[in-house]
């Protein structure tokens, strides 16, 4: 199982535009750690960019935070944003750039489900892609019952194969939905 959703980490890159950059995250954490994953090329790329363009010429800069599914949706909601937040701040210190409505877009996704699509349809091989991406799909986000929250997508995934399935997206996949994406 681990060694078909290693070849599912390939597909996250893919998926996101050509133009972007993914910083990564460490679960329930927004502060930059630039020896995670690739960061510290990544960030000096994005540090080289940010200083040639904020400086001779307009530029755009879009932060997008997002998060794996394991927390709540607020929770989920909050540490995504947090995540954009916190590489604009480290953007921000190491270059002189001075953000405003203007040059920067700034915003989380939440959980990042359809990071989590992606990276299941880019590989069935893995016998669980299936239904993972069935659920992803067609399940709703939450469901509720008499004003309670009795399930979802995040509970149905949690129940495949008494829990085993979740356990293997938690250390194979989602470390790579822990991330902002940089336009």
């Amino acid at each position: 199982v681990a060694s078909t959703l290693l070849g599912l980490l390939s597909a996250s890159a893919q998926d996101v535009k050509e133009d972007s950059l993914s910083v990564f995250f460490e679960k329930d954490i927004a502060r930059i750690d630039t020896l995670l994953s690739s960061n510290g090329e990544t960030l000096d790329r994005i540090l080289r960019i940010v200083s040639g363009y904020s400086h001779n010429r307009p530029f755009r800069l879009q932060l997008t935070g997002h998060a794996s599914p394991e927390g709540s949706v607020a929770y989920n909601d909050s540490v995504s944003l947090a995540r954009a937040g916190s590489l604009l701040q480290y953007i921000s210190a190491r270059t002189g750039f001075v953000p405003d409505s203007a040059t920067v877009s700034i915003g989380g996704s939440g959980a990042d489900w359809a990071g989590l699509e992606a990276m299941m349809a880019a590989d069935s091989s893995w016998r669980h892609s299936g239904r993972v991406l069935s659920i992803v799909r067609n399940t709703p986000l939450q469901v509720f019952r008499g004003g309670r929250l009795v399930g979802g997508r995040k509970k149905a995934l949690m129940d495949m194969d008494g829990g085993r399935v979740f356990n293997s997206l938690m250390s194979e996949v989602f470390p790579n939905l822990r991330k902002v994406d940089v336009l």
